[in-house]
């Protein structure tokens, strides 16, 4: 939990956080990064993401299903073993 808000960093306008389903896909620009003792909140524009103690946070090389390289990319997961989605920086294209 703690090397993703390291990764993360200050400029918010180049990470994402994406979800996926069966014909779903949902790609949304972070707004602020909050946190505290027991809970990282990650606001995006249209919602947020509250990720506890007990969640899972795993580096991953990249969002499931999806085509690119990222920087970083992080699969978050509730205490229940249910995938909430990613939070991740693409590589800039050349």
């Amino acid at each position: 939990m703690n090397r993703l808000f390291f990764d993360i960093g200050d400029d918010l306008s180049v990470i994402y956080y994406y979800f996926q389903k069966t014909d779903l896909i949902i790609k949304s620009e972070l707004v602020s990064v909050e946190h505290s003792t027991e809970e990282i909140y990650i606001k995006f524009t249209g919602g947020g993401l509250s990720i506890w103690r007990d969640s899972t946070v795993l580096k991953v090389k990249k969002p499931s299903n999806t085509v690119g390289k990222f920087e970083f990319c992080y699969l978050i997961k509730n205490c229940d073993g249910e995938i909430l989605g990613y939070i991740g920086k693409p590589c800039e294209k050349m």
